[in-house]
């Protein structure tokens, strides 16, 4: 199994704690992370939990020791927190050649359609990348106050939304800071605050809370004594926490509040260090909760703000990823939402399949050799139209081969399509315009009756070198009455 470091999809800021100014947005770096690969040999968990006992060996000489970036902590000052290893949690996984993480979907902003909304009063853009708000001017709005990220993926067929309401704070700056977000990724900035409470809700694009049966984030560049804390429901929500055997954080359970992850010392860390960053995969979850925040214990309340201490995640792993079955939605020109069934006026009147797939991040080792979704269309209709749509709505039918016998269609992505990272970290929509064959027989539910029903599902063909998965998508079905 060859690790290789995580890298940074949502992330812009050029650190995760900055002295000076607000930091704009990098494409440069962030391409210049795509591009880096750093190969690291992997270890059995058993020789991690060895590792484990040897902490300080993994922070002195694993570490490399640089500037700090606050001039205002005092050198190797320890964390508060008392904890063990991380590689010790009863959760850690160790990835190796045979780890799969379930579950593909993950929050995204997709450019061009996520959209950002404060939600709340004394928001202000604090520069063209970010909104913000001083927090000690609104200190009524605790639990009302928050941002809401529209359309950041598509899970099951339905668009999502990540709603964040920041509960609660505690400032330790004599400085009244910001807390931030950002317009153009998903993440977070705090200026000089001890934590900050937050929720983190995924919603339908309709404002109802879904539970996602999995997802997963990637929190990286954890340093200088940074810490996050999740809520005690949300632990209990963690099904898994992937880290490199060279990890150098902690955990604690000492308080009450829930679970903490930190950075035991003041050492920094680049955004790509594999030993600063951990997977946090949830199961079956509609909202995680945690404190983000600092220990400033050894630290002048009066001294600069800096930019903040920086949030962010990406959807990279250090394993690859278990595909989701495909969703299928059918849809007419007046049941135009999402639906499993739908009724046509008459035999007239077109409708519309959706195959959703969804595609995880994937590094190179991890990508597809193949990507073929099937579909039988019910032979008693006419196949009019077929398109494929990548998670932006652009038109990628011209990389896929689609092929059919009658009725039974097959969609495979080119193979050099599957080598280019923009393959991946997506959803496909493949749509299906459809119509009832009127030149052939009809055969309705039941003997003499007058209603017809035509029923469709798909499957998926993926493989990843010896792995092969083949799923099976739900059922949609429609309905129509014979018209005398």
């Amino acid at each position: 199994m060859i690790f290789i470091p995580l890298v940074i999809a949502n992330a812009q800021e050029t650190s995760h704690s900055e002295t000076s100014g607000i930091s704009e947005s990098s494409t440069s770096k962030s391409e210049a992370l795509d591009n880096k690969v750093e190969k690291k040999s992997s270890v059995s968990n058993e020789s991690a939990k060895n590792t484990a006992e040897s902490q300080e060996s993994i922070l002195e000489n694993k570490v490399p020791v640089t500037q700090l970036k606050d001039t205002n902590v005092s050198k190797n000052t320890r964390v508060s927190f008392a904890g063990e290893s991380i590689l010790n949690y009863q959760n850690t996984v160790i990835p190796d050649d045979d780890t799969e993480i379930p579950g593909s979907f993950v929050i995204k902003f997709i450019d061009g359609k996520t959209s950002v909304e404060p939600i709340g009063e004394g928001w202000q853009s604090v520069s063209s990348t970010e909104y913000g708000f001083v927090a000690a001017e609104c200190e009524t709005q605790k639990g009302n106050i928050g941002i809401l990220y529209k359309n950041v993926g598509i899970y099951e067929g339905r668009t999502i939304n990540l709603k964040i309401t920041i509960n609660d704070w505690s400032q330790f700056s004599t400085e009244n800071g910001y807390i931030k977000y950002r317009k153009n990724s998903i993440g977070t900035a705090t200026q000089k605050f001890n934590w900050v409470d937050q929720t983190w809700q995924f919603e339908y694009s309709d404002g109802q809370t879904v539970e996602l049966k999995h997802t997963y984030m990637t929190w990286y560049d954890i340093d200088q004594l940074q810490f996050m804390t999740f809520e005690s429901n949300t632990v209990n929500s963690i099904a898994a926490v992937y880290v490199s055997a060279n990890n150098w954080m902690n955990y604690s359970n000492n308080d009450s509040f829930g679970t903490t992850f930190y950075a035991p010392t003041d050492e920094k860390s680049n955004d790509d260090d594999d030993f600063a960053m951990y997977t946090t995969l949830f199961s079956n979850v509609s909202s995680i909760r945690f404190k983000w925040g600092k220990d400033y214990s050894n630290q002048n309340p009066s001294g600069t703000l800096g930019a903040g201490e920086f949030l962010g995640f990406t959807a990279k792993k250090p394993a690859r990823t278990a595909p989701d079955a495909p969703t299928k939605t059918v849809s007419d020109k007046d049941e135009f939402n999402e639906h499993e069934r739908n009724n046509l006026y008459n035999m007239n009147e077109s409708f519309k399949y959706d195959i959703y797939q969804s595609v995880p991040d994937e590094y190179s080792e991890f990508y597809y050799d193949s990507f073929t979704i099937k579909d039988n269309v019910d032979e008693k209709l006419n196949v009019e139209n077929v398109k494929i749509f990548n998670g932006n709505d652009q038109d990628v039918t011209d990389k896929f081969s689609i092929s059919n016998i009658g009725n039974e269609y097959s969609f495979s992505a080119n193979e050099f399509f599957l080598k280019d990272k923009n393959f991946y970290y997506t959803t496909y929509r493949i749509e299906i315009q459809v119509s009832v064959n009127k030149n052939l027989e009809q055969i309705p539910i039941e003997e003499n009756g007058s209603t017809y029903k035509y029923d469709n599902s798909s499957t998926i063909n993926i493989a990843i070198g010896n792995k092969n998965y083949l799923k099976e998508s739900n059922t949609v079905s429609t309905y129509v009455e014979r018209q005398n």
